[in-house]
């Protein structure tokens, strides 16, 4: 059955997306993740800091860009669950830094593990949901990136109660983004594989090779 049948039951789709876009957009909360580096414990100036987010930012989007080439060369889900791997161990890699680390070791964690793994991330998420939606592209982009964006504000506030709670605190913190958003990335990948059992249509991998190839 083509996806064309199921055309009112794609939202299904839609609703995973966001869910899985909830969790990539944390990146952009570095004004909060960044607090435990200012602290005492590092006391790293602004300026390693701001070098970081830049690096990021980068990151980011080259992610995106090579996140692309591989989506089309093992398929969206597969690409998916290497950036899940890439997010969580960066989060998790920069949990374990000390106050004798190197700002290189948070620019490899955070910037280079971490951006690349939200940006391609970012790219099958949006490229493969707005596959589903050929007549409702702006809608869906919009969904998608309202959940992005929204993302800062929501997780950053428990980020940051994450942060000043003793009994948690930064790298605990860390530590637990990075195993949450590898889990989100395995149950978005897993979701996506019922959607495609209970709707008894093309396989997102299918849809995304029609669309993109």
């Amino acid at each position: 059955m083509s996806a064309k049948t199921n055309i009112n039951k794609r939202w299904l789709f839609l609703a995973v997306g966001v869910f899985a876009m909830l969790f990539s957009g944390v990146l952009y909360a570095w004004s909060i993740l960044n607090a435990p580096f200012k602290s005492a414990e590092f006391n790293w100036s602004d300026s390693i800091l701001s070098t970081n987010f830049t690096l990021t930012m980068c990151f980011f989007c080259l992610g995106a860009f090579f996140g692309s080439l591989i989506c089309k060369k093992i398929g969206p889900k597969l690409t998916l669950l290497l950036a899940g791997l890439l997010v969580g161990g960066g989060f998790i890699t920069t949990g374990l830094l000390t106050a004798n680390s190197s700002p290189y070791l948070l620019y490899l964690t955070y910037a280079f593990l971490g951006g690349t793994g939200i940006g391609i991330s970012y790219n099958v998420v949006v490229s493969t949901v707005c596959a589903w939606f050929p007549d409702k592209k702006g809608f869906c982009s919009g969904c998608l990136m309202m959940g992005f964006g929204i993302s800062t504000l929501l997780m950053g506030n428990v980020i940051s109660m994450m942060f000043e709670n003793p009994n948690v605190g930064w790298s605990k913190t860390y530590l637990m983004m990075g195993i949450v958003v590898a889990v989100v990335c395995i149950f978005v990948k897993v979701n996506c594989t019922i959607c495609e059992l209970l709707l008894e249509t093309d396989t997102v991998d299918d849809i995304f090779i029609t669309v993109y190839s």
